[in-house]
């Protein structure tokens, strides 16, 4: 992979690093050495670069996936109107989950929402943030086995 990652800057040799693709997604499982807490990235094929999405899970479990994440977004889905915000305390990022498209916002950043409307980076259909989730979910249950 010739790409660089601006989320991690661990050397290869530090995790290994497991792909899998969903539409025009590469999501890259990292696995690092010295933690117990995987990580994913998504790399956005028809962009060419990252989509922020993945810093949701960061250091977020199974459970909380199961019991906060994937429940929201189905909420949200199944009822086609609304949005509900999903934070991660650890990346300082929510991502704002409408019926159509999530958005990944910061925290501290003000204007947070019209950069995600403006930067197609930190956006993702509702559908494809539910496909991916559930992918990384499976991921994560197949590591305790």
């Amino acid at each position: 992979m010739s790409r660089v990652n601006p989320f991690f800057s661990a050397e290869p040799d530090r995790y290994s690093l497991t792909t899998e693709h969903y539409l025009h997604y590469e999501l890259e499982y990292y696995i690092f050495k010295n933690s117990s807490a995987p990580s994913i990235c998504v790399w956005d094929t028809r962009l060419d670069t990252y989509n922020s999405i993945g810093l949701v899970f960061y250091m977020i479990n199974v459970a909380n996936i199961q019991e906060d994440i994937l429940e929201t977004i189905d909420e949200v889905i199944s009822r086609k109107w609304g949005d509900e915000i999903i934070g991660n305390n650890y990346t300082l990022t929510s991502v704002i989950v409408d019926p159509e498209m999530s958005l990944v916002t910061f925290d501290k950043d003000q204007n947070s929402r019209e950069r995600a409307l403006s930067d197609s980076s930190l956006q993702m259909e509702t559908k494809d943030f539910q496909a991916i989730t559930k992918m990384w979910l499976e991921f994560l249950e197949s590591m305790d086995k």
